[in-house]
């Protein structure tokens, strides 16, 4: 598939702490990433051709997250909740969260 297509959506996930009490660390925010090893397409896998997967959080110091968002690959997204964006409204959004000093 071509990662460029003009109906192309980013995901934009929504944080849901599961914590009951104020102590933050450790706490799981619902929300997990996974990315192919070596880039590209998330692809079907059968018996005979595998595709390895790196796992945000289980699999540290392979590539970072922020490595995967920038190259050319699909990132899966676990979230609770999110919001899809088409890609021809991502720079406005990105524009106007920095302006409010969300991101």
């Amino acid at each position: 598939g071509n990662l460029a297509s003009s109906k192309a959506f980013s995901l934009w996930p929504l944080e849901t702490a599961m914590c009951s009490s104020a102590d933050t660390k450790g706490c799981d925010n619902g929300i997990h990433y996974a990315w192919p090893e070596l880039g590209g397409s998330i692809r079907p896998t059968t018996d005979e051709a595998t595709q390895n997967m790196i796992v945000d959080g289980i699999d540290c110091g392979k590539m970072s997250l922020e490595d995967a968002l920038e190259g050319d690959m699909q990132v899966l997204v676990q979230a609770p909740s999110y919001l899809m964006v088409p890609k021809y409204m991502e720079s406005n959004l990105r524009k106007g969260l920095q302006g409010a000093f969300l991101i």
